[in-house]
């Protein structure tokens, strides 16, 4: 039964203004058989509670669901900034029915099945704890919960599908961390889907049920623990399966890399949220809604095909091999085509820059270097089938500070009676350095911005301006990276 607009993370929704009750609770109309379209609709305004008519910031209403029967299920309440109260709705034989609460003025449903059984979630106090509901003959049935501790900022237990038979799925708070995925098959308390991380300690939740109890949603695995970054399951014959280890290249020999699942039909057929892994974002869907189609129970080929990787700097260096400023280094890494796709990218950095040996999730990662030195940086790419890429360097030269340095014009004498005069120069970079590689040199100040660069010395025959009086040499210093310095000065008087 497929689902759409829902949350793509495993965070819970904190319910406030339910004006935006799409948002936070939608779930898309069930599939239908294939039907020929009119163009023009009838419409009806379902309504809402009387109780909700006047108040506040006005009354509404939102669907979630419909069945075959034309029975509506949803939301509908009034806004307000200080105790806004909306229920959960359904809507037959012309009427908008109040479905109630587990015992606060706060409750919202997800889906109905063909029987009129209503699933949803319903604060038990107000603004307290949140459990899954089943609605069924007149009564809003508390499914319980798995055990965790409530945690706000993790969310709520929801109950998010219902199938034929009143098996209903969605999410509870195993721990204060984490859902996870809960089958309730009529009776007795949910079951724990359980997760797809080894240690169990991973986080789920399930999206949608088929009339088979076949269940599809989004858990953690061991490549990917964090509840932000999860990957799509399939649950069935009481074992979770990995759906990326399940796919087959698309038309177009892409790999994807899978998000969440939202829906499952009796065919099999999912719906879920993918990356590509290859090709032109340009010309091709990046990030796209994908329908997953059953094929056949034999694996494809063997992945024995290293992945490579590329590594891109956000600013080349200079043509001496040095940059002046930080630099990110992305790492981004490709498997071949019709492969098993990229699990992670290690990297390590030694040098002026010391990065532990570190795993990267996916196939893209962007490495900071902001150490002034030499960093050699080292990487490589592993795929899903467990090809290792040889090992590859790259080295990022860093000179952020200017050098330093002085001009004595004839050894600092006073006075001269020749133009031709003889500069002692020195210069120094702070290290780690680049080292000082070029001079210029102006008998005015204007002019030294236009002087050519040349190469640095420690003395210089250089001729003074023309005409008697004061006269001032100007000098700057460049490194390799192309820091400069402050302009140096030195005076001396000409007196023929």
């Amino acid at each position: 039964m497929a689902k759409a607009n829902l949350s793509r993370t495993l965070v819970g929704l904190t319910v406030v203004v339910v004006g935006v009750a799409v948002a936070l609770f939608g779930v898309g109309l069930r599939t239908a058989e294939t039907q020929t379209t009119s163009y023009y609709y009838e419409v009806q305004d379902l309504g809402t509670f009387p109780w909700a008519l006047g108040r506040d910031y006005g009354s509404y209403s939102s669907p979630t669901d419909i069945n075959s029967l034309g029975h509506v299920v949803g939301v509908a309440g009034y806004r307000s900034d200080f105790e806004p109260q909306y229920h959960a709705f359904l809507y037959k034989d012309g009427q908008i029915k109040d479905l109630g609460s587990l015992g606060s003025g706060f409750s919202f449903a997800t889906a109905i099945n063909d029987f009129d059984q209503i699933v949803g979630a319903s604060y038990s106090t107000y603004y307290g704890e949140v459990h899954a509901f089943l609605y069924e003959d007149g009564q809003m049935k508390d499914l319980g919960d798995l055990g965790g501790d409530y945690n706000p900022e993790i969310g709520q237990d929801r109950a998010n599908d219902i199938n034929a038979s009143g098996h209903v799925v969605g999410q509870s708070l195993k721990s204060s961390k984490n859902f996870h995925a809960f089958l309730y098959r009529g009776e007795g308390p949910m079951q724990d889907l359980g997760d797809l991380v080894t240690s169990g300690e991973g986080a789920s939740f399930a999206m949608a049920i088929n009339d088979f109890d076949q269940i599809v949603g989004a858990s953690n695995n061991d490549h990917s623990t964090s509840r932000y970054d999860p990957t799509a399951f399939l649950y069935q014959n009481e074992q979770m399966i990995d759906l990326e280890t399940r796919l087959l290249p698309d038309d177009n020999g892409s790999v994807w890399t899978l998000d969440s699942a939202y829906g499952i039909n009796n065919k099999g057929q999912i719906v879920a949220f993918g990356w590509r892994q290859d090709g032109d974002p340009n010309t091709q869907c990046a990030e796209c809604a994908l329908l997953l189609t059953p094929r056949s129970d034999i694996p494809p080929p063997a992945d024995t095909t290293k992945p490579s990787t590329s590594a891109t700097r956000s600013v080349e260096p200079n043509a001496a091999g040095w940059n002046k400023e930080n630099v990110t280094v992305r790492l981004n890494a490709t498997d071949n085509q019709g492969g098993s796709g990229v699990q992670k990218i290690t990297y390590s950095a030694s040098g002026a820059q010391s990065i532990a040996q570190t795993d990267a999730p996916g196939d893209l990662v962007k490495v900071a270097l902001d150490q002034e030195g030499t960093t050699t940086l080292t990487y490589y790419a592993t795929d899903k089938a467990g090809n290792v890429e040889d090992q590859k360097t790259l080295t990022v030269k860093i000179d952020k500070s200017a050098p330093t340095g002085t001009v004595s014009i004839n050894d600092g004498a006073s006075r001269t009676r020749s133009r031709s005069v003889t500069l002692t120069l020195s210069a120094t970079d702070p290290s780690p350095s680049s080292g000082v590689s070029q001079m210029r040199i102006s008998n005015t100040q204007s002019g030294l911005s236009s002087a050519s660069w040349e190469a640095y010395s420690t003395t210089k025959a250089w001729t003074l301006s023309s005409g008697q009086g004061t006269k001032t040499v100007y000098v700057r210093y460049r490194d390799g990276a192309g820091n400069e310095s402050a302009v140096v000065t030195d005076t001396i008087k000409y007196s023929p």
